[in-house]
């Protein structure tokens, strides 16, 4: 139904969870600019969980783990990522048995917890937009979201990449191929905001 209300207009709005950050990306058309403000607050104050999208989107990421299993890429990527994160369960690609672990209710109370204040976030706002005209937008559709005076910091999962130097040869397939990565990180005192 939404949709179809939404047919001809130039706007999304997306929630996302990541490892240390929770938030919304979006886009919009200038004149769509408070429907997407108030898709926003409604993605945030009334999602949606649906138990046949639920098993729907389970069947579809069983299909592409099987699809990502038959691709010859896979092995080399797979041991990457295992060697760059010392095999860190954040970063072990899905299996088939990771599936049979997804719990609707308890998304939900994570998906609820997670964007039921909005006090410690910031929203960002790029484009062709008056400012007059946005911000009683933002006030009416941001400010009303109740907030609790969450000041938090992300915890610390432990994840930790890789240190040394370290080698691996993936043998995989039947066709001789090549592939490099190189990765360098660590600490390092970023001066470029400070020239």
């Amino acid at each position: 139904t939404l949709e179809k209300r939404l047919a001809g207009r130039r706007l999304s709005v997306r929630p996302w969870v990541g490892t240390q950050f929770e938030g919304f990306e979006g886009t919009s058309s200038r004149d769509d600019l408070e429907t997407a403000l108030s898709l926003l607050w409604l993605e945030a104050t009334a999602p949606r969980f649906d138990a046949g999208i639920f098993e729907r989107d389970r069947a579809d990421r069983a299909n592409a783990i099987r699809q990502r299993a038959a691709n010859p890429e896979t092995p080399f990527q797979d041991a990457y990522t295992e060697a760059l994160w010392a095999n860190h369960p954040r970063y072990r690609p899905w299996v088939v048995e990771d599936l049979e672990r997804m719990d609707l209710a308890a998304s939900e109370r994570f998906y609820r917890d997670r964007f039921a204040d909005f006090s410690d976030a910031t929203f960002v706002f790029v484009g062709d937009f008056d400012e007059a005209v946005l911000q009683p937008l933002v006030e009416r559709w941001r400010g009303s979201r109740p907030g609790g005076g969450r000041a938090e910091v992300a915890p610390d999962v432990g994840a930790r990449r890789t240190a040394g130097q370290l080698a691996r040869d993936v043998r995989s397939g039947s066709e001789p191929q090549a592939r490099v990565r190189i990765v360098y990180h660590g600490t390092f005192e970023n001066d470029v905001l400070t020239r």
